[in-house]
């Protein structure tokens, strides 16, 4: 049973018959379903009730907050107490097709929010669905850092990590080892994947900012780590690839916070980076540095952890047809290559067979 089903059960929400609107039902609040936005505000609502445990008496939609001479609407508010007068959550919602831009001035709204309301604004979460941002927040501190998650009701905290393998690790409380249940990585449609793969490419890339190749070529290092630290990680341990909830105080805390990020994914990279002698390296003509020695070498290899029944592909993969199939295409089709953005190269590999057929 999905959220959305879980809020009808539970007398949270209501739809009209064609379901074009939504009733949250504490609120007596009706909006337009049909909105992606709003679609997204109705999950974090569930998630906050039926995921975090928040009592939905402590939970305000769709908050008056006064910005000079304007006032303007927070999308959700999470109150400390029961009488809804000490904001502690504030959580900004935005469509999952809005830009990179769009979603930075929705988490600066939020920020704009929290120095508005009462000074017992501890979180901030903003969310597109695909992507999220957490922070812990402080007016009188003028604290801002990234975190991996917003606390659980009843905890003064959040995890330090949102992610481990198992959902669970352990960590020390008071001088004894704990188990700290947590969220485990989950599955997500092609389409989703796509999406994220679009975005994360269009930062890198920077709106032209960066070379195409060059963010094409970084982004795979990306997902090179990615994999890397999923296949790494041993059960009850957390994932590295993720951001965690540090404990930096001053002005400069979420400088540091990113520079931990940033400091772990560099070393995901050089554990699984092929070690090879300088006596191998060599420079192509527009100065790429690349690895020779009976062919070329990869950038980054993925070992294959090899099930049964996949022994033929183990076979065929260790052979290097593949990659000379690969270096043929491209040295015969070049032009149809030149060029290309990421999603215009996945475009052609995914709608079109004709690769596949050759490679047969």
């Amino acid at each position: 049973m999905d959220l959305i089903q879980q809020g009808i059960a539970q007398g949270l929400i209501r739809f009209d018959e064609d379901r074009k609107n939504i009733f949250y039902l504490h609120q007596d609040k009706r909006r337009n379903y049909n909105n992606p936005e709003e679609q997204v505000q109705a999950d974090t609502f569930l998630k906050l009730v039926l995921e975090y445990g928040y009592p939905v008496t402590h939970i305000q939609q769709f908050v008056s907050v006064k910005m000079g001479v304007t006032t303007k609407e927070a999308d959700i508010t999470v109150y400390k107490d029961e009488a809804c007068t000490q904001p502690y959550i504030i959580i900004e919602c935005k469509s999952p097709e809005v830009s990179e831009q769009e979603f930075k001035q929705a988490s600066d709204q939020a920020f704009s929010y929290a120095h508005a309301l009462a000074g017992t604004t501890k979180f901030i979460w903003v969310t597109k669905s695909n992507k999220e941002e957490f922070y812990r927040f402080d007016k009188e501190k003028k604290l801002k850092v990234t975190q991996s998650d917003i606390p659980y009701y009843g905890e003064s905290d959040t995890k330090k990590y949102k992610y481990a393998n198992g959902g669970f690790y352990t960590d020390k409380i008071k001088g004894k080892d704990e188990t700290i249940k947590t969220g485990d990585l989950k599955a997500i449609s092609e389409s989703e994947l796509t999406r994220i793969f679009k975005q994360a490419h269009d930062v890198l890339w920077g709106g032209g900012k960066r070379n195409e190749s060059e963010a094409f070529d970084e982004f795979d290092k990306l997902i090179f780590c990615k994999v890397w630290d999923e296949r790494n990680t041993k059960k009850g341990q957390p994932y590295q690839f993720q951001i965690f909830s540090e404990s930096f105080d001053g002005e400069d805390a979420e400088k540091k916070s990113l520079e931990a990020l940033k400091a772990r994914v560099y070393a995901i990279y050089e554990k699984g980076k092929i070690k090879i002698a300088d006596s191998l390296k060599f420079k192509t003509k527009k100065g790429r540095t690349v690895y020779g020695g009976g062919g070329i070498v990869p950038d980054v290899f993925v070992p294959l952890e090899v099930e049964h029944g996949q022994e033929s592909l183990e076979y065929i993969l260790q052979t290097g047809i593949v990659g000379h199939f690969v270096f043929e295409q491209l040295d015969q089709n070049r032009n149809a290559f030149k060029g290309d953005d990421f999603q215009k190269f996945q475009t052609k590999m995914m709608q079109n067979e004709s690769y596949i057929n050759l490679f047969e």
